[in-house]
């Protein structure tokens, strides 16, 4: 079976990382996948890493009709069985291609996030009738996706969660953190990797970490957050300093595979106000570091509270900081935590158990295997 990936991203993030881990692991079970995406996108610094050839043309609005034809064109020329849709932006281009050309393949959109824009043109893209299946990483996407499609298209949807590949997440021992980043030694590390974006509420992280050292008095720990930087940063770095944090906080910025420094954080913190299920929750089970996070959008079909995680409400920076406190200070919590989210991780959330389910669907759509 032959299928054609469509990203539209042109940065590196969480989509691009399960596209990635997809992609590896359907090929290993016979698929024969292609990567459409535009020629700027960062998935091509990852092409001698990816399982399947990239396709890259040159950027283009949605409904530009060079790319429409570069879609037909590689539709036909690569005998494609199934389109599947990694990014809104590419929906629009499948549609108005399909529309024009007759398309001779079934399509899928995965939505992999809290986002939605209830326009006209989101409606009508997203109930186009040549979109067989949109899967969903969890529940609560799944739930607010209703909003966008008709009652008629609510069979469409089903959920399919995220995976990683463990095998890819060996520990980088030869990483040191304190050096890497000058901190101070013997300090509890408090982690988290998030892009500088609104979803992710970094204000919220910062009050957290203030409660911490500068309300309850704790010095001995140090937040290392790594994420790409945006307009946004300069108003938290103004936040860090104006709360004397400095040698508290570290900003990073966006590093390739940071997750080979999760494996060395004390405590994963997740502020988010919006997210749907974030691959670096996962990373952290699989490295045993406990995670104290937000209970919002998919994160608490993974994290039950005291049990594979502790959850605190959105922006509330006090609670937040107490359970991290709770986890400096109970041994045997920590251990419980750390041992049942690995469980849960290779049961639900590994790169094969998703292959496994994609394919399945793949299977179900394709008029060869009726």
């Amino acid at each position: 079976m032959t299928i054609l990936h469509l990203s539209s991203n042109i940065k590196f993030g969480g989509s691009e990382q399960q596209l990635i881990y997809l992609v590896e692991a359907t090929e290993k079970k016979g698929i024969e996948n292609y990567i459409f995406c535009f020629d700027t996108s960062i998935l091509l610094e990852y092409k001698e890493k990816i399982r399947g050839e990239i396709i890259a043309v040159p950027k283009r609005k949605a409904y530009n009709p060079s790319l429409l034809k570069a879609l037909k064109e590689t539709v036909i020329e690569k005998n494609i069985d199934i389109i599947h849709i990694h990014n809104g932006k590419f929906v629009l281009t499948y549609m108005l291609a399909d529309l024009l050309y007759n398309l001779p393949c079934q399509c899928i959109f995965s939505k992999k996030d809290m986002s939605t824009s209830s326009s006209m043109l989101s409606k009508v893209k997203y109930n186009y009738k040549g979109i067989a299946k949109v899967t969903c990483v969890t529940e609560a996407i799944k739930e607010r996706f209703k909003d966008l499609l008709y009652s008629k298209n609510h069979h469409k949807l089903m959920v399919l969660r995220d995976g990683l590949n463990p095998t890819e997440l060996q520990v980088h021992k030869e990483v040191d953190i304190y050096e890497s980043f000058n901190i101070r030694k013997n300090c509890i590390i408090i982690g988290n990797v998030a892009n500088h974006v609104n979803a992710k509420d970094l204000t919220t992280f910062v009050n957290t970490i203030d409660y911490l050292v500068n309300t309850l008095n704790i010095q001995n720990i140090h937040a290392l957050q790594i994420g790409r930087f945006t307009d946004f940063t300069s108003t938290l770095q103004g936040q860090v300093k104006a709360n004397n944090l400095e040698k508290f906080i570290t900003f990073t910025g966006f590093i390739k595979d940071g997750y080979k420094y999760t494996s060395q954080f004390d405590v994963f913190l997740m502020s988010s106000q919006s997210e749907g299920l974030p691959l670096s929750i996962l990373e952290s089970f699989y490295y045993k570091v406990p995670v104290v996070s937000t209970n919002v959008g998919g994160i608490p079909e993974a994290i039950t509270h005291n049990e594979t995680g502790l959850l605190s409400e959105a922006k509330d920076f006090k609670n937040l900081a107490m359970n991290i406190k709770r986890l400096m200070d109970d041994d045997t919590l920590r251990s419980k935590i750390t041992q049942k989210a690995y469980d849960l991780l290779l049961e639900n959330f590994t790169s094969e158990v998703m292959a496994d389910k994609t394919i399945k669907l793949y299977k179900s759509l394709n008029p060869k295997n009726q």
